[in-house]
Parts: structure tokens; C-alpha cells; sequence
């Protein structure tokens, strides 16, 4: 599983990504997304909708939006609003596009991520166990 964390500062146009890898979950990649302000504990919202588009050679694979309708995020006091799963094939490069709109006003935020491969454990054993059988 691969994970992306992303925040916008709710003021000025900055976005600020981490991009952390677990070795896991071949197919998986996890995006978490917040809003940030220094001087701020609790975020306040007026009409606010985001979301993520997954993309693979120049394609939307995989797309998610927020909130549900009838639903309104008026404030949060948590460091991520929303972790949105995707699936993923291993060894692979996906352009991320995350978008937010708020009081009207759109940003967006694109990224890149390659997933990672999954080993070779077989080779990996029979490198540091010579002479045995790897049948796992």
C-alpha cells in the first residue's frame, strides 16, 4: 500500500504532500486529505466540496468526490477531513489530481506517485538460503 498525505492551508494558495510507503499491500493506494491553519484548531467550511481523480496514461481510472449530497462539512477539528482508498497495480505510476472548493473559490493540487513493485521473495531466499527449496 502506497500512502499520500495531503493538506491545504485554508487561507493561502499552499498545498504540502507526504508521501509515505508501506510494503504490505501491493494494491492499495491510500490518499488522506486536510486542511491546515498555525493558528488555527478548528477549520470552518462554507459550501465545501472536494475530491480526487486517479490517473493512468493521461486517464481518469478512478475517481472520488465529497461530501455525499445533502450533506454539508461545516467545520473539523481532525487533521485529515477524508482517506479515500484507490485500487492499484503494483509498479505502476499514477497522476494524482486533487481538487477543493471552497466559498466558491477552486484549487487544485497534481502529484505523481509510482506504487511499489512487489518483491521477489523467492529470490530474495534462495540468495540467502543456498541449496534449499523455496516452496512457500
Amino acid at each position: 500500500m502506497s500512502n499520500i498525505k495531503i493538506k491545504k492551508h485554508i487561507i493561502v494558495d499552499e498545498f504540502t504532500a507526504t508521501e509515505l510507503e508501506n510494503d504490505f499491500n501491493y494494491h492499495n493506494l491510500d490518499v488522506h486529505f486536510g486542511f491546515f491553519h498555525e493558528d488555527l484548531d478548528v477549520i470552518e467550511f462554507n459550501t465545501l466540496s472536494f475530491g480526487c481523480d486517479l490517473i493512468k496514461d493521461g486517464k481518469v481510472v478512478q475517481s472520488k468526490s465529497y461530501p455525499d449530497s445533502n450533506i454539508n462539512i461545516f467545520k473539523t477539528d481532525s487533521e485529515y477531513l477524508q482517506s479515500m482508498r484507490f485500487d492499484v497495480q503494483p509498479s505502476t505510476v499514477y497522476d494524482i489530481k486533487l481538487w477543493c472548493n471552497n466559498v466558491g473559490i477552486y484549487k487544485e493540487y497534481n502529484t505523481s506517485v509510482t506504487t511499489p513493485s512487489i518483491p521477489d521473495y523467492k529470490a530474495q531466499f534462495e540468495a540467502t538460503h543456498p541449496g534449499e527449496t523455496y516452496d512457500f
